[in-house]
């Protein structure tokens, strides 16, 4: 086998390896087997006047890659810093305001996903309306995504809450659950919609609730500032 054979092969491995890096394990397993016992066949085939102490050999590296690629889906995606801005009791236009949200979507290690369709991601944030309402809130997302980019999220939270000048939802504590809709792009950054209900869930006297619907934007917590992924 001709060294600029092995060289090509090497090449190509370490380009499939780097992009499975940067989509963060969203290649399929049987995706990375395919290419890369492609690979080995090719090296086969590349090798037919040579010893089988080196065919071996070129088996065994591509099959090492095979192990080395596979582990990479083992690597947690980010966490996320999200920001959200939008309309606040969009239903009553006597106490519809503009408002604005500020997340961090993390991950615990105890909470583990079932699968690669299905993240837990704990939450905590703040909310604040342009009538000096202020919602402060810890809460779970379930991050389902399809065709590695629609993303579907339902998720609840439980925080406390200042009415300020804005609307009094009638007790302190207050709990929210809702559902996100987005697009996630190749550089994992997410954009989409939320649209959640918040009410005391029956602890206050009075439990008037409120609707929002506001569009979000998800920026992965990836080593390096400001958080933007290289793609070179």
């Amino acid at each position: 086998m001709r060294a600029s054979d092995l060289s090509n092969l090497d090449t190509d491995f370490m380009e499939y390896s780097l992009c499975i890096v940067k989509k963060k394990s969203k290649a399929s397993e049987e995706t990375i087997k395919e290419s890369l016992f492609c690979k080995i066949l090719l090296a086969q085939r590349r090798t037919g006047s040579v010893n089988r102490g080196k065919k071996g050999l070129v088996i065994f590296r591509y099959l090492f890659a095979l192990i080395f690629a596979i582990a990479l889906q083992a690597a947690p995606p980010p966490d996320y810093l999200s920001a959200a801005i939008g309309a606040y009791d969009i239903y009553r236009e006597k106490n519809r305001v503009c408002e604005a949200e500020i997340e961090y979507k993390f991950h615990l290690k105890c909470l583990k996903s079932p699968n690669r369709y299905l993240e837990f991601r704990p939450l905590v944030g703040l909310m604040a309306t342009a009538k000096g309402s202020v919602y402060v809130y810890a809460g779970l997302n379930f991050d389902l995504l399809f065709f590695d980019h629609l993303l579907i999220v339902p998720g609840f939270a439980g925080g406390y809450y200042a009415p300020g000048k804005g609307k009094n939802l009638g007790y302190p504590i207050e709990f929210r659950t809702g559902v996100e809709v987005g697009w996630q792009f190749c550089n994992l950054h997410r954009l989409g919609m939320h649209f959640y209900h918040l009410s005391n869930a029956g602890l206050g006297r009075r439990n008037p609730g409120e609707e929002s619907l506001v569009l979000f934007y998800d920026v992965p917590l990836i080593k390096g500032f400001p958080f933007i992924r290289d793609n070179k």
